[in-house]
């Protein structure tokens, strides 16, 4: 019998030990390094966010206009140190570039091809008892303030629509229901009921500890 082909997968979070898991299935002896061990860093405690249908890029028409008001803002979402500006800029203008509606939709088409599938490929990675323990696709939920709907939101809600998506628009008196301490100035939100998350982000890297296993054809190993 051939010996099996040798992979190294560099980081134990969830994307280095699915990768490892599917790499095991196709015969690959696998072996997973991370200083940290399994879900030793961000895999621990992120949100768990699974998104199958989320299709909306980060890079949207109109954007432009908004980035002078961001950097002057010190809680915007966009923050680049002065001497850090001219190395950032050649990622800025190529963001800039992504931004134009007929490349937002290219973008979007992928993202779906790419999340669609995803809540499947959960189920068949965990297996079905652990999938019922940890995942809930009870939706999420984006919130806002104002009153009306932005350029950029009417563009989310087409992509939406192009993709066949539900979504629902939630009054005050709703998003206060679901979210009691929220905000008086949140006054709108959306809620995208096929999504969901993980109740444990690091039980499903324990889960899949069966990679540490030498008998399972991988190895996982921590240290510096």
């Amino acid at each position: 019998m051939a010996e099996a082909q040798a992979v190294l997968v560099i980081g134990a979070g969830v994307a280095g030990l699915a990768t490892a898991l599917y790499l095991r299935r196709e015969g690959f002896a696998v072996t997973v390094l991370d200083p940290l061990g399994p879900a030793g860093g961000a895999s621990f405690g992120n949100a768990g966010l699974l998104s199958p249908e989320t299709v909306v890029p980060i890079a949207l028409p109109g954007m432009l206009r908004k980035v002078p008001g961001w950097l002057r803002d010190p809680l915007g979402p966009l923050t680049v140190r002065h001497a850090y500006l001219p190395r950032a800029l050649p990622w800025l203008l190529r963001w800039v570039g992504e931004s134009r509606l007929a490349r937002v939709e290219q973008i979007s088409n992928a993202l779906r091809a790419l999340h669609g599938p995803s809540l499947e490929c959960w189920r068949e990675l965990l297996g079905e008892p652990l999938a019922r323990e940890l995942m809930r696709r009870t939706g999420q939920v984006q919130v806002w303030e104002g009153t009306e709907d932005t350029a950029s939101q009417r563009v989310e809600a087409a992509l939406r629509e192009r993709h066949g998506i539900r979504a629902e628009k939630l009054g005050p008196e709703e998003l206060r229901q679901l979210f009691p301490g929220i905000a008086r100035d949140i006054t709108r939100g959306l809620l995208v009921p096929g999504n969901g998350h993980l109740v444990s982000p690091p039980a499903r890297c324990a889960a899949w500890r069966s990679c540490s296993s030498p008998r399972a054809g991988a190895s996982c190993r921590s240290g510096r």
